[in-house]
C-alpha cells in the first residue's frame, strides 16, 4: 500500500474512531492535540478553573 492510501485509511480509522465528521474537521483535530501536546511538553504554566453556581435558597432534595 502506498504511504497516501496509508494515511487515508488511517485518516478514516481517525474519523470513525472520534466521531468525527470529516477529513478537514480531523486535520483540526490533529493540529490542535499537537499544539496541546507541545505546550504540555515545554513546561509552560496551564491553567483553568470550573465555576459552579449554586443558589442555596433552593430546595434541592437528594434522590436516592
Amino acid at each position: 500500500m502506498s504511504p497516501e492510501k496509508e494515511a487515508l485509511v488511517a485518516s478514516d480509522n481517525y474519523i470513525k474512531d472520534n466521531k468525527i465528521k470529516n477529513r478537514s474537521e480531523t486535520i483540526n483535530h490533529l493540529i490542535s492535540n499537537d499544539l496541546l501536546e507541545n505546550k504540555w511538553q515545554c513546561n509552560n504554566i496551564i491553567a483553568d478553573s470550573i465555576a459552579l453556581v449554586y443558589d442555596h435558597h433552593k430546595f434541592h432534595p437528594v434522590s436516592s
